[in-house]
């Protein structure tokens, strides 16, 4: 560059710099545009629940402000016209935001506008209608923090929330959810349970504890009988047959008489850990603490088959003669019709600790840390050696359940989502 050309470039620079120190920054005419809004489109399906937002602004070069840093105001609105805001953001630092809400059913709209730091706002973007695949449909304030177990019966709810009790929520409207019941009991910590007909199953840590209540009122729950293991670490349960069987994380499986809820008495226990258990017909499947799980017969008291998955398991459920399995980095999808003789037939490639797992009505369920954000993954499974990705649900990383088209989990409300 010659001489000459540098100092006119020197000069350019030095007006550019007087004329931003003393140009307003909240004059009209030094705002940014108004945005172009990228995801979700117009009229968008959006499989996430909630999408990311993002967007773009073609800048005026001939601004003085040009390429300065800019904040953005995102507002979503339940009406085309702004009324109804269901979530609004003005201090946004990059053109892309994930909300931290979960988003309801119907049409829904967005827009975004910008402005130059300490500068004023431009003009609103178009506004995009967009729609969630699996909305949120109500949910209730349950007054904890934790979710370490959750089931369902009928039309209510069961949570454990370990040293903060007990929670049961009346799920008959699953637009109006309501908490029903909040036990305690001081002496305990509950992070297991199980559901069947009019009783409650539990089990608390210090101390190690199985307890049977008496539910035929779901909102006054009455103690029957309870049984502590010293020294043991009681982590899943599950009741079948009139038999409770109970996971000792580091030791062994206790095996309870249940026959008589108001008088617990051990049957003895099972040699080999767990820390899962799910049992269909006279088949209980254990999901051991190292890389393996095993396939137990019930009815004579043996063990018919054991599995090294070759990586380190955290959750397992089982269906129709499919078990599903949790791991660092994949679903392992399991063929039990020989329980003697499992055999893999498919798996789901997800790169991230995939946590608890739940399969109903063709659909595979599992929460994962593999999206950036703890999300549950939604599947369909009607040809289980190719299971298909339909969406997910952001935000979730506790235990849930699922029945008749709902999803019940905990964040930390209860939430209620639908997944038909």
């Amino acid at each position: 560059m010659h001489k000459l050309g540098k100092i006119a470039l020197l000069i350019t620079v030095i007006l550019a710099c007087e004329h931003k120190e003393f140009l307003n920054p909240y004059d009209p005419i030094n705002f940014p545009p108004a945005p172009q809004p990228v995801f979700p489109g117009n009229n968008e399906l959006c499989t996430t629940n909630p999408p990311p937002f993002e967007w773009t602004v073609d800048e005026d070069t001939l601004n003085p402000l040009y390429r300065e840093a800019m904040n953005y105001e995102l507002q979503i609105s339940a009406d085309y016209n702004f009324s109804s805001i269901v979530f609004s953001d003005s201090n946004i630092s990059f053109n892309a935001i994930i909300p931290n809400i979960h988003f309801s059913e119907g049409n829904l709209y967005w827009r975004v506008r910008a402005k130059y730091t300490n500068g004023g706002w431009g003009d609103w973007s178009y506004a995009y209608q967009f729609q969630v695949l699996f909305p949120l449909l109500g949910f209730c304030d349950l007054d904890y923090a934790g979710n370490y177990d959750i089931t369902q019966q009928q039309s209510y709810i069961y949570i454990a929330a370990q040293s903060a009790g007990l929670r049961i929520a009346d799920i008959s409207d699953p637009y109006a959810p309501g908490l029903c019941c909040s036990f305690y009991d001081s002496s305990i910590s509950f992070n297991g349970l199980f559901v069947q007909n009019n009783y409650l199953y539990t089990i608390s840590t210090s101390p190690s504890r199985f307890t049977i209540y008496d539910i035929q009122n779901p909102r006054n729950p009455i103690k029957l009988d309870s049984y502590d293991e010293p020294f043991a670490e009681f982590v899943d349960l599950w009741v079948s047959s009139n038999r409770a069987y109970v996971c000792c994380y580091w030791y062994y499986v206790k095996v309870f008489d249940v026959s008589n809820p108001d008088s617990i008495f051990s049957l003895g226990s099972l040699d080999f850990d767990a820390k899962e258990v799910v049992i269909q017909d006279n088949y209980a499947f254990f999901l051991k603490r190292n890389y393996s799980f095993c396939i137990f017969n019930i009815l004579t008291n043996t063990t018919i088959a054991t599995v090294d998955c070759g990586k380190y398991t955290y959750s397992l459920w089982v269906l129709n003669n499919n078990l599903f399995i949790t791991t660092d980095d994949q679903i392992l999808i399991y063929d039990t019709a020989d329980p003697a003789n499992p055999v893999l037939i498919s798996t789901v490639d997800n790169l991230g600790i995939n946590i608890n797992i739940y399969a109903l009505d063709n659909r595979l369920f599992f929460t994962t840390y593999a999206t950036g954000t703890p999300s549950m993954m939604i599947y369909d499974i009607t040809d289980i050696s190719n299971p298909l990705e339909l969406g997910s649900i952001r935000h979730i990383d506790g235990r849930f359940c699922a029945k008749n088209g709902c999803i019940y989990t905990c964040t930390p409300s209860l939430s209620v989502f639908s997944y038909d």
